[in-house]
């Protein structure tokens, strides 16, 4: 069940931060639609990264979405060995925290591939989906 007992939902779910997100927000929030935005901590604007949002934007831009972890350098996690994956894991998680001002609890895995020792440090580091 979703919020209000309801049995289907749809969700909307996009990665990486960049600056179309500005647009983005604008027609999810016209529409009363809610989105999901996989981020990366280190891959902002500030960082060399000029189609990407910046840091600063993040709480406002994404107030009353969700921010969910995508890792700090978006690497191809199940080719790391664990201590890395879980640095960029949680370190993302704690980064994005303090920057969106909200409580992290999701994850997109960068280039959608991971393994079952990727799934075990996920939900070691908190993330529940």
């Amino acid at each position: 069940m979703f919020g209000g007992n309801k049995l289907k939902a749809v969700t909307f779910s996009y990665d990486d931060g960049t600056t179309q997100d500005i647009r983005l927000v604008e027609l999810l929030n016209k529409y009363g639609l809610k989105g999901t935005f996989n981020l990366n901590s280190e891959i902002f604007a500030e960082n060399g990264k000029p189609n990407n949002i910046s840091k600063t934007e993040v709480k406002e831009l994404y107030k009353g979405h969700e921010v969910a972890v995508h890792t700090v350098t978006h690497p191809r996690l199940e080719l790391l060995p664990s201590n890395l994956i879980s640095q960029e894991i949680t370190e993302d998680k704690v980064n994005l925290e303090a920057l969106s001002d909200t409580i992290v609890q999701g994850m997109a895995y960068p280039f959608g591939t991971y393994n079952d020792n990727v799934v075990d440090i996920c939900g070691k580091a908190g993330i529940k989906y």
